[in-house]
């Protein structure tokens, strides 16, 4: 599936996902995400690997973690859209 089509299909836990990493980079433990989603370390992180095999999301490491982030490429999507409005999902 590509970005386009994928954005297109979110679910309301990875669209959250998708406009927190707008603003910023997180981990697969954030405590924010996984108190505003009610769900474990785990889901969030199956969450943002299917985000990141459909190129909406990228990796880096960060020491022991990894560190994701909304591609450059979605973000314009998004933006093209009008899914994005002054920096925010």
């Amino acid at each position: 599936m590509h970005y386009k089509v994928a954005l297109g299909t979110l679910t309301i836990a990875e669209t959250y996902v998708v406009g927190i990493s707008n603003s910023r980079a997180f981990s697969p433990s954030d405590p924010e995400i996984l108190g505003h989603l009610d769900i474990k370390r785990s889901r969030l992180s199956q969450i943002s690997n299917r985000l990141l095999k459909f190129g909406i999301l990228q990796v880096r490491p960060s020491g022991r973690t990894r560190k994701y982030s909304l591609t450059q490429a979605a973000r314009a999507q998004l933006l093209a859209w009008g899914a994005l409005k002054g920096g925010e999902a």
